[in-house]
């Protein structure tokens, strides 16, 4: 079945604000003789949207309104440039939305004050290009009972924001068994979507150094483990089940790292992964592995 998925579900906090913004736009604009159209929000406050990655289709109610009341249409145009202006002032780095992932309306129709069309993207063709993009329209027209556009309402930007459902940030604890340089682990780390079932990670303490990898849960387990950037290709990286295979001489090291301990589970309950992992240049498989890693994530 396709799931399709209507912003007016995704939370109460963007409506209720909404209505604020509403009233906003009333108060502002009443006072004028002049009968205006406009979205009802300021342009500079956007929808963001967090969608969870296994929605097919997220349909985002765009509201215009006519002070006053009355009857209008307004015409709509998507316009790239305000996702640039967006991101110069709020300081963030959000991508234009590729054009073939949404469908704007062209107009909305206005009756009794306030009118609703919807903007549909396509979440699942989304996460094909990544998990953050934005899209913004303004109306470039309007007809009937006015022909005014009130400026400081007549743009909206549109930030969605996906995940899957091991996003977040985790307290990683554990040890990096390495030949010349063992080290405990105790940091902060966040998982981030790829897909609906693939989240990416670093890959012991060496994010720094572009060591990160994919991996998939299939129930309690962790699976399918894919490298990323510096990290070895496979076989020379990969999930481990035996202790210490390559004969590490600074292994075990302090604690109880195992891997009937740690051994690539996720307690969904808890939002807890127990993970052991490691690497060796060259290697064929984890018998040749002097790079190894035990951790435990805990969802904050």
């Amino acid at each position: 079945m396709k799931k399709i998925l209507s912003a007016f579900l995704l939370g109460a906090t963007i409506f209720t604000v909404g209505c604020e913004k509403e009233k906003v736009f009333y108060e502002t604009q009443s006072a004028t003789s002049k009968v205006g159209l406009g979205f009802g929000t300021p342009n500079t406050d956007p929808i963001v949207l967090t969608v969870d990655a296994t929605t097919s289709t997220l349909e985002v109610p765009i509201n215009a309104y006519v002070n006053g009341g009355g009857s209008a249409t307004a015409t709509v145009a998507v316009d790239e440039s305000l996702v640039a202006a967006y991101n110069d002032a709020n300081g963030t780095e959000f991508e234009v939305m590729p054009s073939d992932i949404y469908t704007i309306p062209a107009s909305i129709a206005v009756s009794g004050g306030e009118g609703l069309a919807n903007a549909t993207i396509d979440i699942q063709k989304l996460l094909t290009y990544g998990t953050q993009f934005a899209i913004a329209c303004k109306i470039t027209g309007a007809s009937g009972g006015t022909s005014y556009v009130i400026p400081g309402n007549s743009e909206i930007v549109i930030v969605i924001k996906v995940k899957n459902a091991w996003e977040g940030d985790y307290s990683a604890k554990g040890y990096f068994f390495h030949p010349s340089s063992p080290r405990a682990i105790a940091r902060d780390k966040f998982l981030g979507t790829i897909d609906p079932n693939t989240t990416e990670m670093e890959l012991g303490d060496l994010g720094g150094s572009g060591y990160y990898f994919h991996f998939d849960v299939e129930g309690a387990s962790v699976v399918n483990w894919q490298p990323v950037g510096a990290a070895p290709a496979v076989p020379a990286s990969g999930f481990m089940t035996l202790d210490n295979p390559a004969g590490i001489g600074t292994y075990p090291g302090p604690g109880g790292y195992t891997s009937d301990i740690y051994n690539n589970t996720y307690d969904e309950a808890g939002g807890i992964f127990w993970l052991h992992y490691g690497y060796g240049v060259g290697s064929s498989g984890q018998n040749g592995y002097t790079r190894q890693t035990y951790e435990k994530l805990t969802i904050q």
